[in-house]
């Protein structure tokens, strides 16, 4: 981690409180500072420690799971859309066969 990153890790607040300790002629705020900023990268580094990136057999295994998600989604979809197709299309039956029940004798001659 360079020093940049370091000092851009800090709180505002202490980073603010050096500075003005700074702009005062503290001469100790150099190495406080430097105190500060190793101990708070080390405490950051210990927190999260750095993982490895993916490889590329688990990447192409997420990819797979993506796509076996879109596929079922768009199954379900599909699926959802024959229902709803064949529910239109016996509420259209039914409508025409009450039109011939109601009819009655008339619809054979």
């Amino acid at each position: 981690m360079s020093p940049s990153e370091k000092i851009a890790a800090l709180p505002d607040r202490e980073k603010t409180m050096m500075l003005v300790r700074l702009i005062e002629g503290d001469p100790h705020v150099a190495s406080e500072l430097q105190t500060s900023a190793r101990s708070f990268s080390a405490a950051a580094s210990a927190a999260k420690p750095d993982a490895a990136p993916p490889t590329v057999a688990e990447l192409q295994a997420h990819a797979g799971e993506i796509r076996h998600i879109r596929e079922r989604k768009e199954n379900e979809r599909l699926a959802a859309e024959r229902k709803k197709q064949e529910a239109e299309e016996a509420r259209a039956r039914r409508a025409r066969l009450n039109a011939i029940i109601q009819r009655g004798d008339a619809v054979w001659r």
